[in-house]
């Protein structure tokens, strides 16, 4: 798709795309996730809610000894690292209330206080009232997050920081027949930065009309308008931007698939350009142990559709292996990804491997527009019922073209897991080797890559208040990517 015309790009600033860095908190294992956007927040179209609670919701704590804290190529300094936090993989479902939460958050210390205490983590969590049945729902998702305002710099707690975009508002729904229904909706969004001044809100309303095509199968039309105005107008454009999609969804058997195309008109920092819409969504249980998974998507979004994308992104929340920390821009971007995945899960060993082509271009800020190829890859044996050791490897490759940088990380991850009846508890050993290389162009930014290699070993503790997980829990895919009938805007 032809990039959109825009207003002249800045060509200095510390915005810029994503790149994975490998960032590390001691937090006790759950399964490996696989790609796939996060489940939207409006309701889901089954009327029925009987199934029970899913999943669990823990107390942690850990202590890591690094042998590199600062991240430096040379005069690395040791030190241990203390966290308290939680994690949660938990859905809810009652006759008018739907819950989910994925996602940890913690309090890590540095105990030779190398930096300040601070909270890391990654969440996502969502409640809807009433049901699709209902004329009223209402919807709340809050999504928290990592960022980094420089893309090349090593990511310690000085240059990270905390990106939160809460979602709410109202659906009115008007069921026609048991196979077709119109619903209306109206969504209030904020982005908030810990530290850069770029806050934004986002007021959104739109239509979706579906209908059933056949038991397993349903078509929906959605149009979509949206205003998104930025605190510091100074720093960034305010802009509207309107969609038009269809939206196809199927469960057969042992396939899930989802297809929409759709175009879409903004008019940031210009006159109104647009572009086409895409996304394909295929999972297909391929034998008995085994899953496939596809994902394909072109479109325009921001940060915090980002930010909620890499939810299905694949992350160990043991050390949050794959865990990209988001660059800190307010430039919306076209986001072009493509994702395959597969697991295998047999009576005591389990498989998995994914991988990933990325790319964003921004509307503004074009130093930073970069292209992304990532592997992530897991193995896993149940030595006992309730003991596990697992295997992990990750790799990215982040190449930005127009600063002539490049930025390629490696994660070796070994772990031991005992699950005790509500207390789990692992110990782990992980590598990790950062190359980065930048040029003049980079430089003249004031922007310097840097390489470093980091080991740590540590050990976690968990308690169960909710559910209970499991040592050797299978890696299989969450949730599935066929969403609701009521399908979000990704912003």
């Amino acid at each position: 798709m032809p990039r959109m015309n825009v207003r002249d790009r800045e060509s200095a600033g510390r915005m810029a795309g994503s790149r994975v860095a490998l960032l590390v908190i001691t937090l006790v294992p759950a399964g490996q996730a696989h790609a796939q956007q996060a489940p939207p927040v409006e309701p889901a179209t089954t009327p029925s809610r009987a199934a029970p609670q899913q999943g669990y919701f823990d107390l942690l704590a850990g202590l890591t000894y690094t042998d590199n804290a600062l991240l430096v190529p040379s005069g690395a300094t040791s030190t241990s690292i203390g966290t308290a936090g939680v994690d949660v993989d938990y859905q809810r479902r009652s006759p008018k209330l739907d819950l989910q939460a994925r996602g940890n958050v913690a309090w890590q210390e540095y105990l030779d206080n190398a930096f300040p205490g601070s909270v890391f983590g990654r969440f996502d969590g969502a409640a809807t009232w009433g049901l699709t049945s209902d004329l009223f729902q209402w919807s709340v998702r809050d999504t928290l997050d990592e960022g980094i305002a420089d893309p090349l710099a090593a990511p310690t707690p000085n240059e990270l920081e905390t990106i939160n975009y809460f979602t709410t508002g109202p659906y009115l729904t008007f069921n026609f027949s048991p196979n077709e229904r119109l619903s209306f909706y109206g969504l209030y969004s904020r982005t908030s930065f810990q530290k850069s001044p770029f806050d934004y809100r986002i007021h959104d309303w739109g239509s979706i009309f579906a209908h059933r095509l056949a038991a397993f199968s349903t078509v929906a039309l959605q149009l979509d308008a949206a205003q998104t105005r930025f605190d510091r107008p100074d720093l960034a454009s305010n802009y509207t931007d309107r969609t038009a999609k269809i939206i196809y969804t199927a469960a057969i058997a042992r396939t899930q698939v989802l297809v929409s195309a759709g175009y879409t008109v903004q008019n940031y920092g210009g006159p109104s350009s647009g572009g086409r819409v895409w996304d394909l969504e295929l999972s297909r249980r391929i034998s008995p142990a085994a899953s496939l998974y596809v994902l394909a998507h072109e479109g325009f979004t921001t940060l915090g559709g980002v930010i909620r994308a890499g939810f299905g992104a694949s992350v160990s929340t043991e050390t949050n292996i794959g865990a990209v920390p988001r660059t800190a821009t307010p430039s919306p971007l076209q986001y072009r990804l493509g994702t395959l995945g597969w697991t295998f899960n047999g009576a005591r060993t389990s498989l998995s491997l994914v991988g990933s082509l990325a790319q964003q271009l921004y509307l503004q800020h074009a130093n930073f527009d970069s292209n992304l190829a990532t592997i992530a890859g897991a193995a896993q044996r149940r030595l006992l019922p309730t003991v596990a050791l697992r295997l992990q490897a990750y790799r990215s490759d982040t190449r930005y073209r127009n600063i002539d940088a490049a930025v390629i990380d490696t994660v070796f991850n070994l772990s031991l897991l005992k699950q005790f009846r509500k207390v789990g508890l692992s110990v782990y050993a992980q590598r990790t080797h950062q190359a980065a290389s930048s040029g003049a162009a980079a430089a003249s930014l004031g922007l310097l890559a840097r390489s470093y290699e980091e080991n740590r070993v540590g050990f976690n503790v968990s308690y169960d208040l909710i559910g209970q997980r499991s040592a050797g829990a299978a890696m299989e895919l969450p949730n599935g990517p066929v969403g609701p009938t009521n399908v979000a805007p990704r912003r």
